[in-house]
């Protein structure tokens, strides 16, 4: 499970993959945020390539911009 970290945010335990429910939890949390007018930002970050096009498959609303995936205030990047 997360750890909350000091003032960074969550941090987890070991290297985890990133599976399909995170990625809709996120964006679905996201979109309630910003029908709520609440400015946020999430930052998903994968370490392997596969991570990425798992999460575009994961969420139809993602744009691709540069070798970033954006949805509202879900932003998933490569390390």
């Amino acid at each position: 499970m997360a750890n909350q970290g000091n003032k960074d945010g969550w941090r987890t335990k070991g290297n985890k993959q990133l599976r399909t429910k995170e990625i809709v939890r996120a964006c679905q949390l996201s979109k309630d945020l910003d029908s709520q007018g609440v400015p946020h930002e999430i930052v998903i970050k994968c370490s392997m390539p596969f991570e990425m096009e798992r999460a575009a498959d994961a969420w139809a609303g993602f744009i691709r911009i540069n070798n970033d995936l954006r949805y509202l205030g879900v932003r998933v990047t490569m390390i």
